[in-house]
């Protein structure tokens, strides 16, 4: 979209490289980017991209939002998404921020989700991404794009307005995960965390399969609104190692963002 507020493209990508922030530089050539370019920074605290002011009304109601992006970084979170607001008499406000937890092969591939945002009417918006404080002065940050794709309301399970799940409003989805817990034949079970790419107001119980032939079953351990974590586990208690595959669903509710 553009600052006019028509779309760009049939997809409502936002790239990058056309909204650079104040901090980052548009770098070239880069091979499996949207258009073999994004935007860079180095060290924590820059803006990357700046979407500048949307004029009012330019989108409205339910938008899932993702970003696709890239950091060297091993800290918990690499960037963080800011959506700011501002009304008929000029008061701007930060309206909303998420912290973004980088995924190998999720996040520089597919995109993480950075929420689904209810747009209302009236208001102009304009959303900010930068590097997240805890990422060091060497690492680097580049983002390629965002995207926002509408909602249907009607899979909204109660309204903006009125308590849903957990007393807020959410969105009932499924979520395919396929990870691989290593081990390294001291113990019979090992564990793996794995980031729910979406913020989680509740969700149910998952399911998993293990590829050992058999031999080996996943275990439940511990889930929390950002991650849930298990183990892969010998059934014959024995010490193995080597990489366990497992493949999984969760169903989860996400939770809407009232900007």
């Amino acid at each position: 979209m553009g600052s006019d507020g028509l779309s760009i493209n049939i997809f409502n990508i936002i790239d990058a490289s056309q909204h650079p922030g104040r901090d980052g530089y548009v770098e070239p050539n880069v091979e499996d980017a949207r258009n073999r370019k994004y935007v860079k920074v180095f060290g924590p605290n820059h803006i990357i991209m700046d979407t500048g002011w949307y004029q009012p009304n330019s989108f409205l109601g339910l938008h899932e939002m993702s970003v696709r992006w890239y950091t060297d970084s091993l800290v918990e979170y690499g960037a963080v998404i800011e959506y700011w607001k501002r009304d008929q008499a000029g008061n701007q406000t930060l309206s909303h921020k998420i912290d973004l937890h980088f995924m190998n092969d999720i996040s520089d591939e597919f995109g993480n989700k950075a929420g689904v945002a209810y747009f209302h009417e009236n208001m102009e918006y304009k959303i900010i991404i930068k590097s997240h404080p805890s990422v060091a002065h060497d690492e680097y940050v580049a983002v390629d794009y965002m995207s926002m794709l509408p909602v249907d309301k009607q899979k909204v399970l109660s309204p903006i307005v009125h308590a849903g799940v957990d007393g807020v409003p959410a969105i009932a989805t499924e979520r395919d995960f396929w990870i691989s817990i290593q081990g390294d034949g001291s113990n019979y079970k090992y564990s793996y965390t794995y980031y729910f790419p979406e913020p989680i107001v509740s969700y149910f119980y998952p399911v998993a399969t293990a590829w050992g032939g058999g031999d080996y079953y996943v275990a439940f351990h511990n889930w929390n609104a950002d991650s849930i974590t298990m183990w892969g586990v010998h059934r014959g208690g024995n010490n193995w190692s080597g990489s366990l595959t497992v493949t999984g669903r969760i169903v989860v509710y996400e939770s809407v963002i009232s900007l």
